[in-house]
């Protein structure tokens, strides 16, 4: 990865804040990341959903106060992951299968509103699941290395 950011960016590359180094990184948004290896989750951040516990939890349970009259109301409520994405990303293959680039919808004199709207609901039909599939890849790739290691130490010898 240094070294595409060093061809891409060149002499700007001071300007980067380098969080980790790991094999693997998954962004799908600002303040939503994952940076790992093969088996762990080095760094993550997941706005609003995630905690230090659980890297991968895609849902959120909040209690919200209602009121009704003179009532107020504790409600419960449940905050998804895939709702809480924004749809202003679009998602594009860079050739290689490892790669996808994200691009913001861009506006220019000549946009139309309505040309807004058709991408905001092209990408909330395409781009959030395919960024919801790129998750869940990773969370059963990590779940799988870390169930594969704790049967080698449960099944391990101790002489």
């Amino acid at each position: 990865m240094v070294d595409w950011l060093e061809r891409e960016a060149s002499d700007a590359m001071g300007s980067f804040k380098i969080e980790a180094v790991t094999q693997h990184g998954l962004w799908l948004e600002p303040g939503r990341y994952w940076l790992y290896s093969d088996t762990e989750i080095v760094k993550f951040r997941n706005r609003s959903i995630g905690d230090q516990q659980q890297p991968f939890r895609d849902h959120a349970i909040h209690v919200a106060g209602r009121r009704i009259g003179d009532l107020h109301v504790p409600v419960r409520m449940t905050l998804a992951m895939e709702r809480t994405m924004s749809p202003s990303r679009s998602v594009k293959p860079d050739g290689d299968d490892r790669l996808v680039r994200q691009r913001l919808i861009e506006i220019g004199d000549n946009t139309t509103f309505m040309d807004v709207m058709g991408r905001l609901e092209r990408n909330q039909r395409q781009a959030i699941p395919a960024r919801m599939k790129a998750f869940k890849a990773v969370r059963e790739k990590i779940d799988t290395s870390r169930n594969a290691a704790s049967a080698r130490e449960d099944n391990a010898i101790v002489m």
